[in-house]
């Protein structure tokens, strides 16, 4: 392959992996908002601690997916670390942790 295609191919993937996590925050959401709204209905059962504690690690989780999928379309250093594209080092993403310092 040549590296035109290389960038295609890790261009299309980036995409891909964006939009899964952002597919994942709105089926994230979707099922909070109607658990919670099921259970505000079913009063009897549950108690409004318990709703209010599933709502909130909902949003919580929703917004940490959405928040991933940004950060993958919106970096350009994903997958193998390459410090040409980026000049903030602390940005780049590696191996699927954040690189924190300059390798070698």
């Amino acid at each position: 392959m040549t590296a035109r295609e290389d960038r295609e191919k890790e261009k299309t993937s980036r995409e891909n992996l964006g939009k899964f996590f952002y597919d994942l925050a709105k089926a994230n959401f979707t099922t909070n908002v109607a658990g919670c709204i099921l259970s505000m209905v079913m009063k009897d059962k549950y108690d409004d601690a318990m709703v209010w504690g599933l709502l909130s690690f909902g949003l919580a989780s929703t917004a940490i997916l959405a928040y991933v999928g940004f950060r993958i379309l919106k970096n350009k250093c994903y997958g193998r670390i390459n410090y040409d594209l980026c000049d903030d080092y602390s940005r780049c993403w590696g191996y699927g942790a954040l690189a924190s310092y300059k390798m070698g």
